[in-house]
Formats: structure tokens, C-alpha cells, sequence
């Protein structure tokens, strides 16, 4: 009897040390919601020039995660947004007048800056597939107004 209540002892204590991994809480990283000043640049291949860096402001909400500025939502639509930790990841697919654009991207925001990187291809109407790599930076603002 001894001897099998010291199993059990022993079970348990290794179940518990088992258990103290499973269950400590991972310390959930915050994104700073507000406004945010954000640089996108791009590089295409197939034009010969270098296209200007477009930097704009954006209310970065629960809502709205990613950097891009969602103007046309009647063409497109980003999907399979995700978010882990200050990293969000999303597809998009954008269909207009024949031409289309399928992509996307991921950006990781720490403290009050962010980065990220986006791949993109445009094609459509007999002309070839234009391939886009976009770089994302920003910095937030303050709140949103």
C-alpha cells in the first residue's frame, strides 16, 4: 500500500510539473492603437524607374490592423486576417476592370514604431504579370482624432 501511494506521488508530481509549463500565461504583447505615419515603398520588377515612397496617416484600430489604406474596398478585400502578438498578417485579392492584384503582407509593431513587408502581383488585360515587394515602416502619432 506504501509503495503505491508513493506512485501516485510521483505521478502526480510529474503531472504537475507537466502542467506548471502548460499553464503559464504567455505575456500577450499590445499594439498601440491611434494614429500612425506610415512609409510604404516599392519595388516592381519590370519598370525601369524607382517608384516614390508614399507615406500617409492611418487610424490603426481592433478593426483595422494593417497599413494599407483600404480606399477601394468596393474592388478589394483584404482576407484571412490574423493577428499574433504585435504581428499581423493578411491576404488581399483586388478584381477591377479586368485587371487583377492578389498579395499581401505582415508588419510587427513594437512600442510606437512598425515594419513590414508585402509581395503583390498585378496583371490582366494581355499585359504581363507585374510582381511588387513592398516595404512598410511607421512610427505612431498619438491618439486617433
Amino acid at each position: 500500500m506504501l509503495l503505491n501511494q508513493k506512485r501516485h506521488q510521483h505521478v502526480l508530481a510529474l503531472l504537475g510539473c507537466l502542467l506548471s509549463f502548460a499553464v503559464v500565461p504567455t505575456s500577450e504583447a499590445k499594439i498601440k492603437y491611434g494614429m500612425w505615419e506610415i512609409t510604404v515603398q516599392a519595388h516592381a520588377t519590370g519598370i525601369p524607374m524607382e517608384i516614390p515612397a508614399e507615406t500617409f496617416k492611418k487610424c490603426i484600430s481592433r478593426r483595422s490592423l494593417t497599413p494599407g489604406s483600404n480606399a477601394d474596398k468596393k474592388s478589394c478585400g483584404k482576407m484571412d486576417v490574423k493577428r499574433n502578438g504585435d504581428t499581423v498578417n493578411w491576404n488581399v485579392s483586388c478584381t477591377k476592370d479586368g485587371d487583377k492584384m492578389n498579395g499581401g503582407g505582415t508588419v510587427t509593431y513594437k512600442g510606437d514604431g512598425m515594419s513590414g513587408k508585402g509581395f503583390f502581383e498585378a496583371g490582366g488585360k494581355g499585359m504581363p504579370t507585374m510582381k511588387m515587394q513592398i516595404k512598410y515602416s511607421g512610427k505612431r502619432l498619438g491618439k486617433c482624432k
